[in-house]
């Protein structure tokens, strides 16, 4: 999935975050998972697994200073198969990821999405096309609302089982483009899903939603897809955290995740105070800030 809107970011802020290059002319995202392992999208590969190139630590695909060759990519047997549900890849890399602020192992969720969570508030980013520069290959990301199950909002026209995949609530999240296939969702700063696919609401002649259109995004949950995942990489981030450099939020990161949380802002009646709305809270802007800072 690829965002098309939110705002450019620095690496520092998502380290966890690959670019990810197959066959050295697409661009898509990844995210690291292991010192030598990273996960995208499997669709990334449908012309070629070969001569695969992962940049590490990059804010643009024009310049990057460090480049690692991938040893094999395995792509979902049963995507192999026709299900685009399993659209995952995994990408073993020929040496480790020299591990640093710009460079780190995001978790994955351990447990499967909340039954008694239709919206929560989450989190991508990715290399995809930006409507600013109108090209692929500069890191952004934006705020999705992630829901789980048959879609429950208005769109007249999907004609599609949304309800595979983890979704994105149109009306309330970043619209996403081409390029950042295989960016991670993030909520509660651990890796639920894979970026994969956007689904119109609107009558298209193709498949697919035009760059800018509040899509619905499809994600491919990684805690259904945790044993195929541990049948190749023996050390997942939730069972060698004593091993590993996990990522962990810095203050910048902390900021940028607290103002995201607010899903919306009204003014009061008398027009005199806005009020957050966060986590099903009601609060003074100002007083949560304040608390906060």
């Amino acid at each position: 999935s690829r965002s098309f809107e939110g705002r450019t970011v620095d690496i520092t802020e998502v380290p966890f975050i690959v670019l990810v290059i197959p066959g050295s002319k697409a661009t898509c995202t990844g995210f690291i998972i292991s010192s030598k392992w990273v996960i995208s999208a499997a669709h990334c590969f449908d012309q070629t697994t070969e001569d695969c190139v992962v940049a590490i630590g990059t804010n643009d695909r024009g310049s990057w200073s460090t480049k690692i060759d991938a040893e094999m990519v395995f792509v979902h047997p049963k995507y192999l198969l026709q299900y685009e549900e399993y659209d995952m890849a995994l990408i073993k890399l020929k040496d480790d990821i020299p591990l640093s602020e710009t460079s780190k192992i995001i978790k994955l969720e351990e447990q499967d999405w909340p039954n008694d969570t239709l919206r929560r508030l989450c989190y991508t980013a990715g290399y995809g096309r930006h409507i600013s520069i109108n090209r692929t290959g500069i890191l952004h990301g934006g705020q999705v609302t992630a829901g789980n199950g048959p879609y429950p909002y208005e769109c007249e026209f999907l004609m599609y089982n949304i309800g595979k995949y983890l979704w994105t609530n149109r009306n309330e999240s970043e619209s996403i483009c081409f390029g950042d296939s295989g960016c991670p969702l993030i909520c509660d700063r651990v890796a639920v899903g894979v970026g994969v696919v956007s689904y119109p609401c609107a009558k298209t002649t193709f498949t697919g939603a035009a760059c800018g259109e509040k899509s619905i995004d499809g994600f491919v949950p990684l805690y259904k897809n945790l044993d195929w995942l541990q049948s190749h990489v023996s050390c997942l981030p939730s069972s060698c955290s004593n091993s590993i450099s996990l990522f962990t939020s810095n203050r910048n990161s902390d900021i940028l995740l607290i103002i995201l949380t607010i899903s919306s802002i009204v003014l009061s009646k008398d027009n005199r105070y806005y009020f957050c709305y966060i986590n099903k809270m009601t609060i003074p802007c100002g007083y949560f800030l304040y608390q906060f800072f």
